[in-house]
């Protein structure tokens, strides 16, 4: 018997008691009581400052050896590095899955490296100020209390976000004007997957080759010292704020009908509440014509559904490799709906489908918006290096100027603010705006396409055209 599974807690308020997994459902999705509750910190993922020398020396790092057919989702030349089993850096980050690849002690240390590094910039604030937000699953509970640990343990003032998406992470930065911030989310949007971002002043995203170079060798050369002075913790809730900076987005919309797949519940949760009193319906990929999704469903991935309504049985029910794109154009087609959106678990990217199930490329959707809600005006577009030659083609035949950036977040962030772009596309299909400071939000992406669909009345398709 684990008798850490049989522990009981009570919520501040409530009068009864809850298990184990919905306290730490409540702590993922930052659950309003947990932040004056004793056993806040009872996460399960915990351990003590002297055991970080025992951490540092079980998730020693090591190259991937060649030819093992596994290789690092990165443009730059570096070498994969694998932490603790198969946990691999990307462009963006750290990814693997939680628990065997990624866990509380391995989050620890690339907080606490983060931490170090933000500190030893020339415009560090005194004491740093670091960000940390999760994608409000419950396996990343106990990922976020140590990433939080361990900017602590690196001197830093924490601020806490509860379940969060990238874009909510880069408002809370810009807005309190933070030293940086650290994601634990989804970036990958496969079951049991985790991935951890950093980003720096300004909200400035980095990456492999970049600003997440330092983080990395911090990281993977030996173990981080800790500050002798902790850092302190606080929380903020940056949801009414954040949807509000978006509900004119939402305002005004025709009768629309679209199918939601997310990978992202905060972003489920955004949604639901911003389109609450307008004239859309919302779909999930599990669901018939004529109904709605609900918001505690919004952030899920279903699956699929017999044509009778009922979930299959057996072992050929699902796939092993199920593509989520093919089952969005199945919904699309079945449910007569206007258009399908896929969403990662960062939502920062979406892959949008035309109700003739066609997929629509980001260079070619960011040139429809920028003609009908969203113009450039004269100035030029990012494009990131991985975008297909036909996009570049695009808007060189509509005689845009295009400039090109290295296939990172970080670059294209670069590039829009150097070049002073309104727009751009970068790596993975993200779509990017300038706004008050380069952001790639998948929620605000949906919100113009939506805008687009509504001051016409003409199908996706043909306003791509």
């Amino acid at each position: 018997m684990n008798p850490s599974r049989d522990q009981r807690f009570r919520c501040p308020g409530e009068n009864y008691w809850i298990d184990r997994a919905t306290h730490l459902a409540r702590l993922a999705a930052g659950f309003a009581p947990c932040r004056s509750c004793e056993a806040r910190g009872e996460t399960g993922g915990l351990v003590d400052v002297k055991a970080l020398a025992d951490d540092a020396v079980a998730n020693e790092t090591i190259s991937r050896p060649a030819g093992t057919g596994c290789q690092a989702a990165t443009s730059c030349e570096s070498p994969a590095i694998v932490l603790k089993g198969k946990a691999v850096w990307t462009a963006e980050g750290l990814a693997g899955t939680a628990e065997n690849e990624i866990d509380a002690a391995l989050t620890r240390r690339m907080a606490m490296a983060l931490g170090t590094v933000l500190s030893r910039l020339p415009d560090a604030g005194s004491p740093v100020r670091v960000a940390v937000g999760g994608d409000g699953r419950w396996l990343t509970a106990p990922l976020v209390a140590a990433a939080s640990q361990g900017c602590q343990l690196a001197g830093c003032r924490v601020i806490e976000l509860g379940g969060a998406t990238g874009g909510t992470l880069v408002r809370v930065i810009r807005r309190c004007g933070l030293d940086g911030g650290i994601l634990i989310g989804n970036s990958p949007a496969a079951a049991q997957t985790v991935s951890l971002r950093c980003f720096g002043p300004e909200a400035r995203p980095w990456s492999t080759g970049g600003g997440l170079e330092p983080v990395r060798q911090a990281l993977t050369d030996q173990p981080v010292r800790t500050s002798r002075r902790s850092g302190g913790l606080e929380r903020t809730d940056p949801t009414g704020e954040y949807r509000d900076s978006l509900a004119d987005l939402f305002h005004g919309l025709r009768p629309l009908r679209f199918v939601l797949d997310a990978a992202s519940r905060p972003l489920g949760e955004h949604l639901h509440a911003l389109a609450r009193h307008s004239a859309c319906e919302i779909l999930l990929p599990a669901q018939s014509a004529g109904s709605s999704a609900s918001p505690s469903a919004a952030g899920a991935v279903p699956r699929p559904r017999t044509a009778a309504g009922q979930r299959p049985t057996g072992k050929a029910a699902v796939p092993k490799r199920f593509q989520p794109i093919d089952r969005l154009r199945t919904q699309v087609a079945a449910t007569g709906a206007d258009f399908g959106v896929w969403i990662d678990g960062d939502a920062d990217r979406l892959v949008l489908i035309d109700e003739r199930g066609r997929q629509i490329g980001p260079e070619r959707l960011l040139w429809a918006l920028a003609k009908h809600v969203a113009p450039t005006g004269e100035g030029p577009i990012v494009l990131a290096s991985d975008v297909a030659a036909s996009g570049r083609q695009l808007w060189t035949s509509l005689g845009g100027r295009v400039i090109e950036a290295d296939a990172t977040c970080e670059a294209v962030d670069a590039a829009l603010r150097d070049a002073g772009a309104a727009a751009g596309v970068g790596p993975g299909d993200r779509l990017w705006f300038a706004g008050d400071g380069p952001t790639s939000d998948a929620l605000a992406s949906l919100g113009l396409v939506l805008q687009m669909l509504s001051r016409v009345d003409r199908p996706l398709s043909e306003l791509l055209d």
